[in-house]
């Protein structure tokens, strides 16, 4: 039977005593649900917030499983390694570390016959095609790949084979130091299978290849992603040749290949790296300061997203524990309503084990809601982070899956018991109260009420922070910060090699450029149109030196159209740009940057300058441009298109720059896909895409990261102000009897507001005075590790604070005025 005061002893096991025990069970059970619908607001707001920041964790949970820790497809994926050399900081290049980080065919031989801690090592060398499937064409990303390298991976194919022998085997007369293709054979990856053939049986398949016919031999399954997530066609690599000298001696090839290894079992990364510096330096190529690198390929193809996965993982947490003690004050001011029931439940005979109990299920129920939210929003945030990391590695795998879902719910459980902790705690402490006690509603102040409100709003400062300056960033390069406006600015990359032999010649590719130029700018969305051959930030280009008082300058030439620059919005800060009469047969004239206009001394304007491919004379200057996104300058000289040295040496591809009113949709881009089709059939669109878009899948995870921010800063701020509400909740609720007499005395109700919110003002700006400084860290870290990330204006950092701790105290002096509204007679009757 049970005990008096309602406490059960071990040895009550009678089936009375059990259903006794699981009748009070059910009513603690019953009585805890019921406090949610006893205050539906306070258990909405708690529930909705911890549901927001364990849905955002749960979303990168998930991309972290499922990118990260999920292996790959291959056999034994952690023996499988990717070979480097790294020069250390400091060394300066020299003729005996020029190779850089790849490996030359003599080197990769010696690790081949010498290594012990290699089952097998190979070479391979990335291409990028241009792919012809019917009137369309794209560029694709291959691999040649050397003999035996995709069989070493173990995985075989989902349809067809992998490579033979022999299809390593050299054509007859082929002799270059170069890799190239040994036979017209390729192996397709799933998704390029699935987009330009349909899926259909291989049977006798062909691809073209830059204009080349490639036999189709197999098929790679979905999950097959190797050695870069970017590669989607696979080619067999003969052996490079080694050509004979001119004294019949045979020539030791330089050109130095990516490689890829497999470890034997008993061996480490570590003791493969060390053996392999040795035996490299031993062949003394090399200055003998390198090191060799050897780290799983799993890491390397996650490399770019790992350091941004592991910030956002950790943010996430953060925010969760933030999230739990925040919102716990919310719960702390329903204490008085709730201590009453149970005094009253303890006065008809229940203990402090059924007020646990209730305690208890009141968590679980809690989680339970909390977690059901989260999914729904980790949903929609994985939605996003898809949109936003489309081309990052895995993308089209980020999925809730059990283990994620398993975390999600342990962070639910997480933050639904540090919710409830101080009640938990309060129970607990009333084993020692009378029921008498409790029935009055006796409260014991939370500790550490004021710390938690401080340390929440500094996090959410510190969140808010890293959202101004990496979402600042971002839109800065939108608008122009790097030189130009994104804004409404979409590239169309055309190719001039024609379908079959029907490629255009060059003295006939300004013609035809300057067509489309003048079909697209009659399209209706369209407000202004050039062409050149590359953009001005990208790090492609023609390059070339000249001799500036005895010392070589390195810069870049890029070839542009009449009125380039100007669609680009980059004016012209002294002469003019070029123009429509700056033709092949009229005088060479060109416009510098401001980096290369600095070299010719204060007047550049009519100086001529002598580079590669003839004198031009200077009739414009132009703002620097930096390249994007490593954010470098480099000297640029801007050239006519159709100059006589651009005829000489022509590029094989051209950009037209587009300029729309607002954001080119998907139907203005097929519009103009099409109008440049129309112009003449030879011209091959390879991608029509807007600036923003090929930015963002350009920076990746960063963008990826600045969104998840945006929503950790969103909850932050909402956390931030929900905790200033519950701080003055709880005071209101702690010294509800003495503020009750103050104001049956006749004090004045704005003394009492005052003196109610000048706790929570202190609290929050504590907590906003550390999240700055905490931010300013933060930014002094980004801006070190992302080279894009610029240091963001004072007024961009101090306005948000403003902002987040006006709002605060509003939310504050909101709730104490609603709160100190209500007659006080009750309170002091309850007394």
């Amino acid at each position: 039977m049970g005990s008096p005061g309602g406490h059960w002893r071990a040895t009550d096991t009678s089936p009375m005593c059990r259903r006794s025990q699981v009748i009070r069970a059910r009513a603690a059970v019953i009585a805890a649900l019921r406090s949610f619908r006893g205050a539906p607001w306070n258990a909405a707001g708690v529930c909705v917030t911890l549901a927001v920041s364990v849905g955002a964790a749960l979303a990168v949970e998930a991309v972290w499983n499922t990118a990260i820790v999920r292996p790959l497809v291959f056999r034994d994926p952690a023996t499988v390694v990717e070979v480097a050399v790294e020069i250390p900081p400091g060394v300066p290049r020299s003729a005996g570390n020029d190779l850089g980080e790849n490996l030359t065919p003599t080197e990769i031989e010696t690790l081949r016959r010498d290594s012990s801690a290699f089952d097998w090592i190979g070479a391979w060398a990335p291409r990028t095609y241009v792919l012809e499937s019917g009137l369309t064409a794209r560029y694709v990303g291959a691999a040649l790949v050397s003999p035996g390298m995709l069989d070493t991976l173990g995985v075989a194919p989902e349809a067809g084979r992998l490579f033979a022998a022999e299809d390593h085997e050299a054509a007859s007369g082929t002799n270059s130091l170069f890799p190239e293709p040994a036979r017209d054979v390729v192996i397709l990856s799933h998704e390029l299978w699935r987009t330009v053939f349909g899926g259909q049986e291989i049977g006798s398949a062909e691809v073209t290849l830059d204009d080349r016919t490639f036999r189709v031999v197999g098929v790679m399954p979905p999950a097959f992603v190797f050695p870069s997530s970017r590669i989607q066609i696979w080619l067999p690599s003969r052996a490079v040749a080694q050509p004979s000298s001119g004294d019949g001696t045979r020539r030791t090839s330089t050109i130095a290949t990516p490689v890829v290894g497999r470890l034997w079992a008993n061996a480490t990364p570590a003791a493969a790296a060390e053996e392999a510096t040795s035996l490299i330096a031993n062949l003394e190529q090399r200055t003998g300061a390198e090191r060799v690198t050897v780290v799983p390929v799993q890491e390397s193809l996650t490399a770019s997203l790992r350091p941004t996965l592991v910030v956002l993982r950790a943010a996430a947490w953060l925010l969760i524990l933030v999230s739990a003690f925040t919102v716990s004050s919310l719960r702390f001011s329903r204490a008085v309503a709730e201590r009453r029931a149970a005094g009253i439940r303890r006065a008809l005979g229940a203990g402090p084990r059924d007020e646990l109990v209730a305690g208890g299920a009141r968590v679980v129920a809690e989680a339970l809601l909390i977690f059901v939210g989260a999914v729904f929003v980790a949903f929609a945030v994985l939605g996003g982070m898809r949109g936003f990391g489309s081309d990052l590695p895995f993308a089209e795998a980020w999925r809730l899956g059990a283990w994620s879902l398993a975390t999600g719910f342990l962070a639910a459980l997480v933050a639904a018991t540090l919710t409830e902790l101080p009640q938990l705690v309060a129970t607990a402490r009333t084993w020692r109260d009378s029921a008498l006690d409790s029935a009055r509603g006796q409260v014991v102040a939370r500790p550490f009420a004021f710390g938690f409100l401080a340390a929440g709003t500094a996090a959410s400062m510190v969140v808010l922070t890293g959202v101004v300056v990496l979402g600042g960033s971002v839109l800065a390069l939108r608008e122009g910060r790097g030189g130009y406006s994104a804004d409404g600015l979409s590239v169309v990359t055309v190719d001039f090699g024609g379908w079959g032999d029907a490629a255009v010649a060059p003295e006939a590719r300004a013609a035809l450029l300057d067509q489309s130029v003048s079909r697209l700018g009659e399209l209706p969305a369209v407000r202004a149109v050039a062409y050149g051959e590359t953009m001005p930030d990208e790090q492609s280009g023609r390059g070339g030196s000249y001799n500036d008082d005895g010392r070589p300058v390195d810069f870049t030439e890029r070839r542009i159209g009449p009125g380039f620059l100007g669609v680009l919005g980059v004016q012209p800060v002294a002469g003019r740009e070029l123009i429509a009469s700056d033709g092949p047969s009229a005088e060479q004239v060109a416009v510098l940057d401001r980096s290369f206009a600095r070299r010719l001394g204060d007047a550049p304007l009519g100086r001529t300058v002598r580079v590669m491919g003839g004198a031009y004379r200077v009739v414009g200057v132009v703002p620097d441009v930096l390249t994007f996104p490593v954010t470098a300058r480099s000297p640029t000289i801007y050239t006519p298109y159709a100059s006589p040295a651009g005829l000489s040496f022509p590029f094989p591809r051209a950009q037209i720059v587009v300029r729309t009113t607002g954001e080119a949709t998907e139907e203005v881009l097929a519009s103009v896909r099409r109008t440049v089709q129309e112009v003449d059939p030879r011209l091959r669109v390879l991608r029509v895409e807007s600036v923003w878009r090929q930015r963002s899948r350009e920076l990746g995870s960063p963008v990826l990261g600045s969104f998840v921010l945006v929503i950790f800063g969103t909850t932050g701020v909402l956390l931030s102000i929900l905790g200033g509400m519950g701080h003055v909740s709880e005071h209101l609720t702690r010294e509800a009897p003495s503020i009750a007499m103050r104001q049956a005395l006749g004090a004045e109700p704005g003394a009492l507001q005052w003196e109610v919110v000048k706790r929570t003002a202190l609290a929050t700006t504590a907590g906003l005075a550390a999240g700055l400084g905490g931010g300013f860290l933060l930014t002094r870290v980004l801006m070190n590790r992302i080279p894009w990330v610029a240091s963001p204006e004072t007024v961009l950092i101090l306005g948000p604070a403003a902002l987040l701790g006006l709002a605060l105290w509003a939310a504050a002096a909101v709730v104490a005025w609603r709160e100190l509204r209500s007659s006080p007679w009750g309170v002091l009757k309850a007394l």
